[in-house]
C-alpha cells in the first residue's frame, strides 16, 4: 500500500508539473494572439461524469471564453449557441458541436473553436458579407453573393449595396452580383438591380438612366459591351432615358423627352 501511495504521489506531482507547464504555455498564446482581456463567463453546471468531475477536481473545468471576429452577430448570441456551462469539465466539450452550433447563426460564415487547458475556450467567427439588399414587397433584407438571406437587420449600415428588386430575386442574384464585380465602373453607378419575368434583369443607374439587359444565358458579355461602350463613348453620362440590350446585335438608346 505504501508502495502504491508514492506511486500516486508521483504521479500527481507529473501531472501537476504538466499542468503547468501546459497553463505558461496557454498564457504565451493567449498574449500572443491578442486575446488576453476579452472575457465571457458562462453560468454553473453539475458535472455528472466522474472521471470529467476528477478532471474537474484538478482545475481542468471551464473558467473562460473568449471571443472574436463579431460584429453583427453578438457575443450573447454566439454563447447561446454555443451552449457553454461554467465549471463544466474542459475535456466534456464537444468543439464539433459547439462549432456546428455557432455557424447555424445567420452572420456567421465560420467558427473556429480551440480548447486551451486548463480552463479556457477560445472562439473566432468569421462573419458573411452582404453583397446587396433585397426588396420585396415592401420588405428588405441583406443577401449574401449567392443571394442568401443574412438579415433584415443593420440595412442602413449598407447604404452603398446595391438593391435586387423582386419575388425570389434573391436566389437568382449570385450570377449578375458576380457579373456586375467583373465591370467595377459600371456596379459603382447601379442602384438597384430589378428582376424582370424570372428570365433577366433591368439595371437602375443613379442618375435614372435605366438598362434593359438579356436573358441570363447573354448576361456577361452584355454587361461588358456595355461597360465597353460607356469607358469609349461615355454613353451612361448623356442626358438619356434608357439603353436597350435585349437584342445580341444592336442597342437601342431612348432619349429623354
Amino acid at each position: 500500500m505504501r508502495r502504491h501511495r508514492i506511486a500516486f504521489r508521483r504521479a500527481t506531482f507529473a501531472l501537476a508539473a504538466c499542468t503547468a507547464v501546459t497553463v505558461l504555455f496557454s498564457g504565451w498564446r493567449m498574449w500572443e494572439s491578442g486575446l488576453a482581456g476579452k472575457v465571457w463567463l458562462v453560468l454553473d453546471a453539475k458535472v455528472e461524469n466522474a472521471e470529467y468531475r476528477a478532471a474537474a477536481v484538478l482545475g481542468l473545468s471551464l473558467k473562460n471564453v473568449y471571443i472574436r471576429g463579431e460584429k453583427y452577430a453578438s457575443a450573447k448570441e454566439i454563447m447561446q449557441a454555443a451552449n457553454l456551462k461554467k465549471n463544466q469539465p474542459i475535456f466534456a466539450i464537444n468543439i464539433r458541436g459547439v462549432k456546428s452550433r455557432i455557424e447555424e447563426l445567420d452572420w456567421v460564415d465560420s467558427a473556429d473553436v480551440e480548447r486551451q487547458i486548463p480552463d479556457s475556450l477560445h472562439i473566432s467567427v468569421t462573419e458573411k458579407k452582404p453583397a446587396a439588399v433585397w426588396q420585396n414587397k415592401g420588405k428588405f433584407a441583406l443577401v449574401d453573393a449567392k443571394g442568401e438571406v443574412i438579415s433584415v437587420e443593420h440595412i442602413d449600415e449598407f447604404p452603398n449595396l446595391p438593391q435586387v428588386v423582386g419575388e425570389e430575386a434573391n436566389s437568382d442574384a449570385g450570377r449578375i452580383i458576380s457579373a456586375l464585380k467583373s465591370q467595377p465602373e459600371l456596379l459603382g453607378k447601379v442602384v438597384a438591380i430589378v428582376r424582370v419575368g424570372g428570365r433577366r434583369w433591368n439595371l437602375k443607374l443613379k442618375n435614372n438612366v435605366e438598362i434593359l439587359l438579356p436573358e441570363d444565358a447573354n448576361l456577361e458579355q452584355s454587361l461588358a459591351e456595355l461597360a465597353e461602350l460607356d469607358k469609349q463613348k461615355q454613353l451612361l453620362e448623356r442626358k438619356i432615358k434608357s439603353v436597350d440590350l435585349r437584342l445580341p446585335d444592336r442597342v437601342f438608346i431612348k432619349q429623354n423627352g
